[in-house]
């Protein structure tokens, strides 16, 4: 692997968070991610790609089992979006195609695993023969729906120019001859946060942006719409307590308020590279920010104890500012806090005097808001009543 410079960042603001998470983000950023010129193609003929079949590990993490097996019955390593070096179940059927195809990976009802788990691959359409190429094959659920469902993932296969030759394969399927490019990013995350194969190649970033100039050259032919200068990407689950705080916090100090969900691909890629200002939820909707211009100084405000790696190598990647808010209430042990509470912390507070910020509404300052939703977010995990916690020590926060 012909790997260059470390790539790192020096420039974020850790002052509103919990120390001991600071620090741990800090780790991140001065441990940087290597950057790498070459990108291998690998070719295999008659070859099995796989659908995804989902296990448990023993972290009880749900595991995405997909890639593509060659004639002789051996996984291919660099075909696997997570790692796995042997089948867990027999393949009791083929399907046969004379096809040639390029594999892109495994697919996942989700728009930020699609951004870091498929986008990784599609360089190659750049730089291969269309012609020669018959499909671009994705594995799907075993059993499930051939169709690409998320209408942005749609649009973004569309204005790469594939969409009418993606589709994904839901049993097992010898093609021809599979092509499987090398990912152009790999997390640590997605390596137990190991570093020996965590890497990512400008290649990566010269997807997104193929489509955002492709989308701003459009927007551009068009101008009527006036866009906001200061936005706020905001969530819209029923499992998020507190977010009309937030809401609030931001509309009174002028941000536009929307859910990237609720929009098409093409005005959130304008959204984000007309407005002067961005903030946004900690998660996976952060990695919109791959859209965004680089050298951005955005605001995130942290919905959760957990730290993702993923996004601040997107930070790193695309050199964004970013100042850290803690604003939400970690009280129950949950690496995956599917609920999520959030509230107006000692962080919070801090900022908005240091930065002389106007306030939420008082209707989301008093306790009883605070009390209402921590009653919510314990009922979402089927945990006793509220009257159990005599206190929440409002400085924890991570």
């Amino acid at each position: 692997m012909n790997e260059q410079l470390v790539k790192s960042m020096g420039s974020y603001n850790l002052k509103y968070l919990h120390k001991a998470k600071a620090d741990a983000i800090e780790m991140i950023y001065k441990r940087g991610i290597p950057c790498k010129s070459d990108l291998c193609v690998e070719m295999y003929e008659k070859a099995t790609v796989l659908p995804c079949t989902l296990t448990e590990n023993e972290d009880k993490w749900i595991e995405c089992m997909a890639g593509v097996v060659d004639r002789d019955g051996a996984v291919v390593p660099m075909s696997c979006t997570w790692p796995f070096t042997c089948l867990n179940h027999p393949i009791l059927e083929r399907e046969c195609s004379k096809e040639n195809i390029v594999y892109i990976g495994s697919y996942r009802l989700h728009w930020g695993h699609f951004l870091i788990d498929l986008v990784s691959r599609l360089w190659y359409i750049f730089e291969c023969d269309k012609d020669k190429i018959d499909a671009y094959i994705i594995s799907g659920e075993f059993y499930g729906n051939s169709e690409v469902q998320i209408a942005n993932v749609r649009e973004f296969l569309e204005l790469l120019g594939i969409l009418d030759k993606t589709r994904m394969i839901t049993v097992p399927t010898i093609f021809n001859s599979v092509i499987i490019p090398e990912r152009a990013y790999i997390s640590g995350k997605a390596l137990n946060d190991s570093c020996e194969k965590h890497v990512f190649s400008d290649r990566y970033l010269s997807i997104f942006n193929y489509i955002t100039n492709k989308v701003i050259k459009s927007y551009k032919k068009n101008r009527e719409k006036v866009f906001p200068k200061k936005i706020f990407m905001t969530r819209r689950s029923n499992l998020d307590y507190g977010i009309e705080m937030l809401n609030s916090f931001f509309e009174n100090n002028g941000y536009f308020i929307f859910d990237p969900a609720e929009i098409t691909l093409a005005e959130l890629i304008v959204l984000l590279n007309q407005s002067e200002e961005i903030a946004y939820i900690s998660g996976t909707l952060q990695h919109n920010m791959l859209f965004a211009p680089n050298g951005k100084h955005v605001l995130a405000i942290e919905s959760r104890t957990y730290i993702s790696p993923i996004q601040i190598d997107i930070d790193i990647m695309k050199d964004i500012n970013v100042t850290y808010i803690d604003a939400n209430y970690s009280i129950i042990k949950d690496f995956r806090n599917h609920s999520r509470l959030y509230g107006y912390t000692s962080y919070f507070k801090q900022y908005v005097v240091d930065k002389k910020k106007k306030k939420p509404n008082i209707l989301f300052l008093i306790p009883e808001y605070l009390r209402k939703n921590i009653k919510k977010h314990l009922h979402s995990y089927y945990l006793p009543d509220i009257s159990r916690l005599k206190y929440i020590e409002s400085e924890y926060s991570g």
